[in-house]
């Protein structure tokens, strides 16, 4: 049986997903959660790909840990590609957008909404790939780092 983190994404065939068996779960003084028990069982783990693992976008306080940051993700778009995770075109329509924001984050004054728009480009270009979620998560938290780092 495979254990994904949040960070991990997996491509893989189910035999049978049951969802009869959702329940709720109190969390503390009058809160309640619905939560689902999932019958994974024959569950075949084919190709697993973990995107953003040595990533820390929290680590980041100046525009060059930010463009460092851009590099490691680019990095981690050529990996999925290697992986068969994106298609080729798709990794580097992606890379490209990537690219862009940090050759803007490397001006002395960089403008803020064209980075955010290329970041968006790329996390747009990917959200439809289910085992690309890991990139789609790092690209949202770059995007919240721009956000924060540039005024």
């Amino acid at each position: 049986m495979a254990v994904c983190s949040p960070s991990s994404v997996a491509s893989y065939r189910v035999k049978r997903v049951s969802f009869s068996n959702w329940r709720k779960v109190k969390k503390g003084p009058a809160k309640e959660d619905i939560v689902a028990n999932f019958d994974m069982r024959g569950q075949r783990v084919t190709n697993q790909y973990n995107a953003g693992r040595d990533m820390n976008f929290g680590a980041i306080r100046t525009p060059e840990d930010l463009i460092t940051a851009f590099e490691q993700l680019n990095e981690q778009f050529t990996q999925a590609k290697e992986a068969g995770v994106l298609s080729e075109e798709m990794a580097t329509d992606a890379q490209y957008q990537i690219t862009k924001a940090s050759q803007q984050a490397k001006k002395s004054d960089p403008d803020k909404k064209t980075i955010l728009d290329h970041l968006s480009t790329a996390k747009t270009l990917i959200e439809g790939v289910t085992a690309a979620s890991g990139l789609v998560t790092a690209l949202a938290a770059a995007i919240q780092i721009v956000q924060k780092l540039f005024t």
